[in-house]
């Protein structure tokens, strides 16, 4: 049976670790010890997770201690100790595609003795948290295969909901805060995200001239093709070929249609949104005319790239609309329908 390899619980706590040593201040966070041993006893390239507080020889375990041997100097680092308990996840049922969703529930110990440091800690996590909004990134794992350890790139999308930052306790006389989150995580290897779309929509003049188009982004959105078909059945021929075309229907297409769908958080403050917004009720001469860009993302080798052939472009009139349900206490949304449209055939 072949060597398969599929996204692990211990490459999430490998980013989620590596997320949280990206903030702006530099804090560090620590998850116990990760390394992985060939069986010469040196280290390789592949990481196994564990769990063990790092203890200095006074038995603290947020205090990182090193010496160096060239310069002889001694430096003392505050670590921020955290404990990331990841479910067991979600995986596809499908055997060619790697694809699984997971809940991390993470907790961290923040020194609150010294108020300049739980602030700074606090504003790092919270940091953290708002960069884990709706957001897509690759991320590099390493994989075992038959006779190696390889890299391979995931796409992670994540979520994250509030923080909760619990009581004080104390440890060996010294106060920390107990600080806890957690993040919704999708990961893919040979799927993509709706996060690799980009949208842009420009509105036509009267005289259609294209104004300047600004980037939006929908809750939701969706395009496709109808195509209009015409039956039709041969009549029996002399060959056994006329003859097997005779026994069933074949169409051909009479005609085409593209269309797309939006649906969107009102915002006043975004002219599109607003313009948008305006139309379920103004009363214009014409309907107006919109251009609609997307560009699709694609990874290559982790790298992002935008290829020309998943471009797509085109003009649009302003179809159905609906504002859903106005009620207080609960945000506006907006369902936009689009049809393709004639731009400036009639004025040229």
């Amino acid at each position: 049976m072949a060597f398969k390899n599929n996204i692990k619980q211990s490459d999430i706590i490998l980013y989620l670790v590596d997320k949280f040593n990206t903030n702006y201040y530099g804090i560090p966070f620590s998850y116990g010890f990760y390394k992985f041993y060939g069986n010469n006893g040196v280290a390789e390239g592949l990481n196994i997770f564990w769990y063990k507080p790092r203890l200095n020889d006074k038995g603290l375990f947020d205090i990182n201690e090193s010496f160096d041997d060239e310069t002889f100097v001694a430096t003392k680092k505050r670590i921020t100790t955290m404990d990331i308990q990841v479910s067991a996840g979600e995986y596809s049922g499908l055997p060619n595609v790697r694809y699984a969703s997971f809940t991390a529930d993470i907790e961290f110990l923040v020194y609150a003795d010294d108020p300049l440091i739980l602030q700074a800690t606090k504003e790092a996590i919270e940091e953290i948290r708002n960069n884990s909004i709706g957001v897509e990134e690759i991320y590099e794992m390493s994989v075992r295969n038959e006779s190696s350890v390889d890299s391979e790139y995931v796409k992670i999308v994540t979520n994250a909901n509030g923080i909760d930052y619990g009581s004080l306790i104390t440890v060996k006389g010294r106060n920390f805060m107990v600080m806890s989150m957690q993040i919704d995580i999708t990961a893919g290897i040979n799927v993509e995200f709706g996060n690799q779309a980009t949208w842009k929509i420009g509105k036509y003049s009267d005289d259609d001239v294209l104004g300047t188009e600004y980037e939006v982004i929908p809750i939701i959105s969706s395009f496709g093709v109808n195509q209009d078909l015409e039956p039709m059945q041969f009549l029996n021929g002399f060959t056994v070929e006329q003859q097997e075309k005779a026994r069933q229907i074949h169409n051909y297409v009479k005609s085409r249609g593209f269309a797309l769908t939006m649906t969107f958080f009102v915002d006043f403050s975004d002219i599109i949104i607003r313009d948008l917004f305006r139309q379920t009720f103004i009363k214009p001469e014409l309907p107006p005319s919109y251009h609609v860009t997307t560009q699709f993302t694609e990874y290559v080798g982790g790298v992002a790239t935008y290829p020309s052939d998943l471009l797509l472009e085109n003009d649009y009139i302003y179809g159905d609309a609906t504002i859903d349900s106005i009620q207080y206490g609960d945000v506006m949304i907006m369902s936009i329908g689009f049809a393709v449209g004639i731009v400036g055939w009639f004025n040229g």
